[in-house]
């Protein structure tokens, strides 16, 4: 195609630069990921696909599962008897639906996605995101999903079981973490990430979740 581009240059077969689907999916990469590598640019301007930038739509997505696991796990919670505070989304879903309007404009709807977990994001780390408040956002998150196709509610419904193998090397990096032994403590978090698990450390602990693989 003449919008998508290898290093500048058009693909093409001779120029052995020439990649379909399959070949992604060999490399253990998620199709959806290349979906959203794609509408992290205009359709009418020309994108270079580089495997760097491919890297970073995949784990643009598993954060975007994994965040909408943790909506849907908070929706279930009970609700607090205090009224909560209401969450305000209309700004985003204002910019989220007029740059689809400003003919499909998805690189300015996704910075608008990005920035509504930001927003959420804050307040779960503060611990002040209510059931219904979730249930909002995800709502409008599945919403978005009905015009980005990237099976949100699929994935956030799955379980994910952690091995204990995976938990024990997390308390033990916890442990490293209050002695002060960095070293020991990112050695374990590599091992963690090389057996397939992002970690984040958040101001509530750290938070593991999947990466994702082709046969997800």
């Amino acid at each position: 195609t003449e919008f998508l581009q290898m290093q500048g240059e058009k693909m093409a077969k001779s120029a052995n630069n020439f990649y379909v689907l399959d070949d992604l999916i060999k490399k253990g990469y998620h199709p959806l990921s290349f979906r959203l590598l794609i509408f992290s640019a205009h359709y009418q301007s020309k994108q270079n696909f580089s495997w760097a930038a491919l890297d970073q739509a995949q784990h643009n997505l598993e954060k975007i599962y994994h965040f909408s696991r943790q909506l849907l796990m908070i929706s279930r919670q009970k609700e607090k008897k205090q009224k909560p505070e209401n969450i305000s989304l209309s700004s985003y879903q204002k910019t989220f639906e007029e740059a689809l309007a400003d003919n499909l404009n998805t690189p300015q709807a996704l910075a608008s996605l990005f920035e509504m977990m930001k927003y959420t994001e804050q307040l779960m780390e503060q611990e002040t995101l209510s059931p219904i408040q979730a249930s909002k956002v995800y709502n409008l998150f599945l919403r978005y999903d009905q015009v980005l196709g990237l099976e949100i509610h699929k994935k956030a419904s799955q379980k994910i079981q952690i091995p204990s193998a995976i938990q024990q090397l997390l308390q033990e990096r916890e442990i490293m973490r209050k002695e002060e032994k960095w070293e020991a403590a990112d050695q374990i978090r590599k091992r963690i990430e090389d057996l397939g698990y992002n970690l984040e450390d958040t101001s509530q602990g750290p938070r593991l979740f999947p990466r994702l693989s082709s046969d997800d």
